[in-house]
């Protein structure tokens, strides 16, 4: 009975991508109670003030703007977008959640009043989708994930692909976690816990980034749910960055990836307008 209800599960969620997506369409809910600085102006000007802003990015190696420099990064884009030259960061990347959380504990006091983003999950799906358990054992090594070739275009075997998103469905349907950390729920619980007892200004969540393999947006769309869920739960700021990124696959084909799962600076400036465009609004 469990293997066919998971067995269903995945046939919704494999037959209703456009519902997923509707589901995880960019979702603005009330931020935490503001800490006290500056507010923003309400200028029309697409300049924020920067002044007494620090921003804070907890999560993936995106956020140093990896394989890039840091400048290049979506953060760092976005902050520039936004007029906010001189804004203070603060960064915990790249990072496993069980990294954030132990960092939060220690760093609280210095995140209050800051404008908080999550950038995580993306790690957590890499892992599912290679078929990685929780102790550690990989049981398809003999399919890598596929190098960048001919500048743009991304070179892979479609028949190892294929095998790599069967298994990852198995995997599903057997009960065990499409997740590195079959307790992701948990822990990104705990963080959220942590982040809103820091009393920030704003914590936006970012959705797990869509990528060039159909076996890791499978992972990332079921783990962006959860994170949609407790997102909505804490009242954070729901950015879905996984739509914007397939949306714009359309015009910009492969370019937005320098391989099957990083971004290129071409993703990185589709994420940054996004917040960017979200910090605007707020004004």
């Amino acid at each position: 009975m469990r293997y066919l209800t998971n067995f269903t599960n995945v046939v919704d969620l494999l037959f209703n991508q456009r519902q997923c997506q509707s589901n995880l369409s960019l979702l603005e809910v009330s931020a935490l109670p503001p800490a006290s600085h500056e507010p923003l102006s309400s200028s029309l000007d697409s300049a924020l003030p920067s002044s007494h802003q620090l921003v804070c990015a907890l999560g993936g190696c995106h956020i140093n703007g990896y394989p890039f420099p840091q400048e290049k990064s979506f953060l760092d884009i976005a902050i520039v977008k936004a007029g906010w030259n001189d804004a203070a960061v603060l960064r915990c990347a790249p990072a496993s959640l069980r990294a954030i959380n132990t960092w939060l504990g220690a760093h609280a006091q210095d995140i209050a009043g800051a404008r908080i983003i999550l950038q995580i999950g993306n790690y957590e799906s890499i892992r599912g989708a290679n078929l990685a358990d929780t102790q550690g054992h990989t049981i398809n090594e003999a399919l890598p994930i596929p190098s960048t070739r001919f500048g743009n275009r991304i070179g892979k075997n479609p028949f190892k692909e294929l095998i790599k998103y069967i298994l990852v469905i198995a995997k599903i349907i057997m009960g065990r976690s499409p997740y590195n950390s079959a307790d992701f729920s948990e822990k990104l619980e705990h963080t959220f816990t942590l982040i809103r007892n820091a009393a920030p200004a704003e914590v936006i969540v970012l959705a797990s980034f869509s990528s060039y393999s159909r076996a890791v947006n499978l992972c990332r769309r079921l783990l962006n749910i959860d994170m949609l869920r407790l997102t909505q739960r804490f009242g954070f700021t729901w950015l879905d960055s996984y739509a914007a990124l397939q949306q714009a696959r359309r015009t910009h084909s492969n370019s937005l990836f320098i391989d099957t799962i990083h971004l290129s600076e071409s993703g990185h400036e589709i994420v940054a307008a996004q917040i960017a465009d979200h910090w605007r609004q707020q004004a």
